[in-house]
């Protein structure tokens, strides 16, 4: 997710990124720990990124 973000802030993200996470949810999102992802993410200050392209991902796809 930072990585993504590193692209998204310097010069945009294209819908490969989306999909990326797509894909990545999908397969690993009832395993995933959200309340410790978030915290990491407000630490990083990209928590707003995470949650508004988790969204989108699932919206797109």
């Amino acid at each position: 997710m930072t990585h993504m973000f590193k692209h998204f802030d310097g010069s945009g993200t294209g819908i490969r990124s989306l999909l990326d996470q797509y894909v990545y949810l999908n397969r690993l999102e009832d395993s995933l720990d959200f309340p410790y992802i978030d915290k990491q993410c407000e630490i990083l200050g990209t928590a707003d990124f995470e949650k508004e392209n988790r969204d989108l991902c699932k919206k797109v796809f």
